[in-house]
């Protein structure tokens, strides 16, 4: 893990793959406001985001769903609803651009903030949540998923199909709910390795759904 050097705030930390931070190092590791850690250190990560509190993460996204990377993303959603830091992913395409150029005249800890994608804002619940039977299931893009809870704002579910954050999804709920149908974006996910690899996954729907509605004022 690369230094703050003189415990400098706000400070940025950056978690990616050894290639990634072999460039950032060759490119802009002057910068000491920016702390550099390798997906698969997870301790490492993990002090450093309870230790130094950084004001801005940036997570490059090919390792973000990878087993270490799950990890880091769950603590990071804690930080990020509690203590409001920012969270950024770097997609593949702003990676290749961070190994093949250079910040130029911009600042490094500018340059790789604007190079990387916030996260979407949380959604406001809008509606009470209710129970879910048992193993209660329904489709997401034509998939299986299990339903955790539900409203008529959103659902939280399980799948063993990817689902990223601000991934648009069509979703049909079980026949015991009407079948209906209602379109939606993945607000945030993580993935869980236990029992068996699957992703946990929030999704706010684009409408609310009226019979749900009803449900829950009756």
């Amino acid at each position: 893990m690369s230094s703050p050097g003189n415990g400098a705030h706000p400070c940025t930390l950056l978690i990616g793959s050894e290639p990634l931070l072999a460039a950032w190092h060759a490119r802009a590791g002057t910068a000491t406001q920016v702390i550099s850690v390798v997906h698969t250190d997870v301790p490492q990560a993990l002090e450093a985001i309870g230790t130094k509190h950084p004001d801005v993460v940036v997570i490059e996204q090919a390792v973000a769903t990878t087993g270490p990377g799950s990890m880091l993303m769950a603590r990071l959603h804690t930080e990020r609803y509690t203590r409001g830091i920012d969270v950024r992913l770097l997609p593949p395409e702003r990676a290749a651009d961070l190994m093949s150029s250079e910040p130029g005249d911009v600042h490094p800890q500018v340059w790789l903030t604007v190079l990387a994608n916030p996260l979407p804002a949380r959604p406001q619940r809008r509606a009470k949540r209710m129970q879910t039977a048992e193993n209660e299931e329904a489709l997401v893009d034509g998939s299986p998923v299990t339903l955790i809870d539900l409203s008529a704002s959103g659902a939280q579910v399980r799948s063993s199909s990817v689902l990223r954050p601000q991934q648009r999804v069509k979703l049909v709920l079980s026949a015991r709910r009407g079948s209906v149908k209602t379109s939606g974006v993945v607000a945030w996910s993580t993935f869980e390795m236990a029992p068996t690899p699957r992703y946990r996954a929030g999704i706010a729907f684009t409408d609310l759904i009226p019979s749900l509605e009803d449900s829950q004022r009756s």
